[in-house]
């Protein structure tokens, strides 16, 4: 199911989804295993493909407040170099699941600004 929603144009479940995944305690990290299966999966049969997958989940992160397009855009940058690195494919996936992984859990959504009377 979590595939579905997350390659999924149904914007009322990346919605919940982000809300379950930020209220959760652990929803970052789990979220994050869920992406790179998914990733990893497209990977095993192609690279491109698992690239332009993450530049589709990337605008749906930045869309829910999951992530900024910085980071979003980093990531997808470094992505790529993995992907066209003179190693083999296992070692291309667990360094992207590494990556992707990192910006997820590692990222923080920035604090609301509080105007002050």
């Amino acid at each position: 199911r979590v595939r579905q929603i997350v390659l999924g144009t149904d914007d009322a479940a990346w919605k919940e989804t982000a809300n379950i995944v930020l209220s959760t305690p652990g929803g970052k990290e789990k979220f994050a295993d869920a992406v790179n299966q998914i990733l990893a999966d497209k990977a095993q049969s192609s690279l491109k493909g698992a690239i332009d997958d993450w530049k589709y989940i990337g605008q749906r992160l930045i869309d829910n407040g999951l992530m900024d397009q910085k980071r979003v855009a980093e990531t997808a940058a470094k992505l790529q170099e993995i992907f066209v690195a003179p190693v083999d494919l296992r070692r291309k996936t667990t360094m992207a699941e590494r990556l992707v992984r990192n910006a997820l859990v590692g990222y923080v959504a920035p604090a609301a600004v509080r105007v002050l009377d």
